[in-house]
């Protein structure tokens, strides 16, 4: 079930949105998500790497039905439980995409790794996309859909979708590079 993740990026990322973000922690019947806002993991077990990221945040793991939610390092009580079924939907993605080498420089600090479908690009944050291995996800050919990684337990929000006619010159660079 893990096959594609890459536990210790993730860790990393949750105790940095600890900090200065936020960290949504939710634990329903056979599942656990775990989110920042930009990303969506979903686990059976929460691998011990995660467990300790999340504990050293919360100081618990929440009840079945409880969900734990921190934002900017402060603990926030009386949670109502999120439902994730609005966000988390990988049975409507249809078409799979590729990972490309390309990255796509935006300002001096973000660079976002190019996802190609089969008609459009998603640009995903490439400190995000240390997260998977996955060089295949699946997404919708709709504007700002999540696209999923990691046999669809890995959500990640692009920045930037733009279809391919709006593109033609980076359509052609990868026709020629990617088989």
């Amino acid at each position: 079930m893990l096959n594609g993740l890459n536990l210790k990026e993730i860790a990393k990322q949750i105790k940095a949105s600890g900090k200065s973000g936020s960290v949504i922690w939710s634990r329903e019947e056979n599942q656990h998500f775990i989110s920042n806002r930009h990303f969506l993991l979903r686990v059976e077990e929460v691998p011990s790497e995660l467990l300790i990221a999340l504990f050293t945040i919360f100081l618990k793991v929440p009840a079945l039905g409880e969900t734990l939610n921190c934002n900017f390092g402060q603990i926030q009580d009386n949670q109502k439980p999120l439902n994730f079924d609005k966000i988390y939907n990988p049975d409507k993605q249809s078409q799979k995409g590729t990972v490309t080498p390309f990255i796509k420089e935006s300002g001096e600090k973000l660079q976002m790794r190019v996802i190609q479908f089969p008609d459009h690009f998603s640009y995903i944050n490439e400190q995000f996309m240390r997260m998977t291995s996955d060089k295949y996800p699946i997404s919708t050919s709709s504007p700002m859909m999540p696209v999923y990684f990691a046999e669809n337990n890995l959500v990640l929000l692009p920045y930037r979708v733009v279809s391919t006619p709006e593109d033609d010159t980076l359509t052609r660079v990868l026709g020629e590079t990617i088989e």
